[in-house]
C-alpha cells in the first residue's frame, strides 16, 4: 500500500511525521508501518474511509445511523485501545523500536470520529 491508498486526513498525518521528522524515531517507525502495511494504520484508515463513504451514500452522517453507528464507534474506540501496545510490523519482525506513530495514528482516529459525526460529546 502506499499513501496514495490511503484518505486524505491518513496521508496529511503520516505527512507532518514522516517528510517533516524522517529521521527520528517517529519518522522511522511510522516509514516502517507505511512500508509494512501495519494493520492499526489500515484498521483507523478504513474506518475512516467507511464512514466517509456511508455520508456519501446516506447523505448523513455515520453517527445518525442507530445501528451502525454504534457498531463502527465500538470498533475505531477499540482499534484506538490497541495504540497502546506496538505495531504488528514490529512485533513481528522482533524489533525493539515500534512500526507506528501514535501521533499520527491519534490524528486519523480524530479525524474518522469527526467525518462519522462523533463528538467527545456524543460518544
Amino acid at each position: 500500500m502506499t499513501r496514495d491508498d490511503l484518505q486524505e486526513e491518513s496521508r496529511a498525518a503520516l505527512a507532518k511525521v514522516i517528510d517533516e521528522r524522517p529521521m527520528v524515531v517517529s519518522g522511522q517507525a511510522m516509514r516502517r508501518g507505511l512500508d509494512g502495511n501495519e494493520p492499526l494504520l489500515l484498521c483507523l484508515d478504513g474506518l475512516l474511509r467507511y464512514a466517509r463513504a456511508y455520508q456519501a451514500r446516506y447523505e448523513t452522517p455515520l453517527c445518525a445511523d442507530y445501528v451502525l453507528g454504534p457498531a463502527w464507534l465500538d470498533a475505531i474506540k477499540g482499534v484506538h485501545g490497541l495504540l497502546d501496545g506496538d505495531g504488528a510490523v514490529a512485533m513481528e519482525r522482533g524489533i525493539s523500536t515500534d512500526s507506528k506513530d501514535n501521533g499520527a495514528l491519534e490524528a486519523i482516529y480524530w479525524a474518522a470520529r469527526t467525518v462519522a459525526g462523533f463528538t467527545d460529546e456524543t460518544a
